[in-house]
């Protein structure tokens, strides 16, 4: 089955990296599919691990016909300036995108899961 890979900006922030989302879905384009959102552990602590450490698993979402999408956030080590409240915020934002661009995706906004590892 093939797939489609796109990264698209979630959170825009003037002085600080832009946040995206690393959007991953089967090419045989239906309405409503479940999607399933990644997000990075590290105890927001750190940046050593990245949204790509799921690839494999997206791929294996994507033919069961899901959308999986990989989402990055501020950890503090990274700017510095960020507690885990911050990204807890970040997911929030995350999760909002999607739910917003549902159509776009070709998701249920309904119909989502949120893993974090």
């Amino acid at each position: 089955m093939a797939y489609s890979k796109v990264v698209s900006t979630y959170k825009k922030s003037g002085d600080y990296t832009d946040l995206k989302l690393h959007i991953s879905s089967p090419k045989d384009r239906r309405e409503d599919r479940p999607v399933i959102l990644f997000f990075h552990g590290a105890g927001f602590s750190n940046n050593k691990v990245n949204a790509s450490q799921f690839q494999h698993q997206a791929a294996h979402f994507n033919s069961l016909g899901m959308v999986a999408i990989c989402a990055e956030y501020r950890p503090f080590e990274r700017e510095g300036l960020f507690s885990p409240i911050d990204s807890l915020l970040n997911a929030k934002s995350a999760i909002r995108w999607v739910r917003e661009k549902a159509d776009e995706l070709g998701v249920d906004p309904k119909l989502h899961h949120a893993i974090y590892i």
